[in-house]
């Protein structure tokens, strides 16, 4: 999003502007396996899910006059190619985010390269430039599909700088989920803010039409949260992903009805709403998790009674349970800690 400061902007805005900010970029905060396959889908690429890890990194840059150059985010996939992702959020159709965009990814891949260098003792110099994209999140019929610049050297060697477009409000419910952009679901609220800003220009006089448009508004989030829900009992994402995705569907509405329609009995139903769904899977999640200990318990307590080595319970924990070296030990040791005499 645009990093330039609106001088007459109230320090509610400003606040509510770096709240929206956050709560886009925790919609990149879920399980490797969700983020991975909505970054292949964005980025058009084909990484393993299990040969894949992702990090978040640096978004922050000092330039040469001491100034704080911040992008929205960065993402480093490690497999073969160690490639660097860059991911702006914007609103608007502004015209200088083409130039924004190539500062991020000129001082992303100079700090890789410092990086680099200090690892690998080599003298020659590489800039290898971040796969960007641009997320419009509200609809504009300006916006084209991608934005590019012509760079002009010296010796007349032309290179175009090209970044992709995505334009959210093209992406149904239906495709999102379609093309695994799980995390991206609650965007769909945000379809209907471009209307709410023009209502509120005359506020008084468009009251009840500014109600109507908020409780389109929760009409789509609880249609939004039932999708989320249903992926999670499907297993397709998990019940960590599917709050992080819920607490930001939340999050959303809150930040379209603080701003545009100012009715707190509906940030308060948004809030049981997303608390229905999830608190059930998190005690399924708890009573599931019981079973399993109770179940180790069992089979730990059977093998010490006939006197079987370590090695071999861990053994027979892992083949019953269906559960790694790691998860099998600590059933084992804390098993003797419950169970250690005084």
């Amino acid at each position: 999003m645009k990093k330039k400061e609106n001088p007459n902007k109230s320090p509610k805005q400003k606040t509510e502007h770096i709240k929206l900010d956050e709560i886009l970029k925790s919609l990149f905060t879920v399980s490797n396996k969700v983020l991975i396959n909505m970054m292949n889908t964005l980025f058009h690429e084909n990484y393993k899910i299990d040969e894949t890890s992702i990090t978040i990194v640096n978004n922050e840059f000092i330039t040469s006059k001491y100034d704080i150059l911040r992008g929205d985010l960065f993402l480093e996939l490690n497999s073969e190619k160690n490639q660097v992702y860059h991911i702006e959020f914007q609103t608007k159709n502004d015209k200088t985010m083409i130039t924004r965009m190539f500062e991020y990814d000129f001082f992303k891949a100079k700090e890789n390269y410092q990086r680099r260098k200090s690892k690998e003792n080599t003298e020659k110099i590489v800039f290898y430039m971040p796969k960007s994209i641009v997320m419009y999140i509200e609809e504009n019929n300006n916006i084209s599909n991608h934005i590019d610049m012509e760079v002009v050297f010296p010796d007349e060697q032309e290179v175009i700088y090209k970044v992709p477009v995505m334009k959210c409000w093209e992406y149904s419910t239906q495709k999102m989920v379609k093309n695994k952009l799980y995390p991206l679901l609650p965007l769909q609220l945000f379809n209907l803010r471009k209307e709410l800003i023009k209502l509120n220009k005359e506020k008084t006089k468009n009251k009840d039409k500014i109600t109507k448009q908020m409780k389109k508004v929760m009409k789509i989030a609880k249609q939004t949260t039932k999708e989320i829900a249903k992926l999670e009992e499907n297993k397709e994402i998990k019940s960590e992903d599917m709050h992080t995705i819920l607490l930001a569907t939340s999050n959303l509405f809150q930040y379209l009805n603080n701003n545009y329609g100012n009715d707190m009995k509906l940030n308060e139903e948004v809030d049981i709403m997303t608390k229905t769904l999830y608190d059930p899977v998190v005690e399924a999640r708890g009573i599931k998790i019981g079973e399993k200990i109770g179940e180790a318990r069992g089979i730990i307590s059977t093998c010490i009674e006939f006197k079987l080595e370590k090695d071999e319970i861990i053994n027979k924990l892992k083949a019953n349970l269906n559960i790694d070296d790691k998860k099998a030990n600590k059933y084992l040791n804390d098993y003797y800690k419950e169970n250690k005499k005084d």
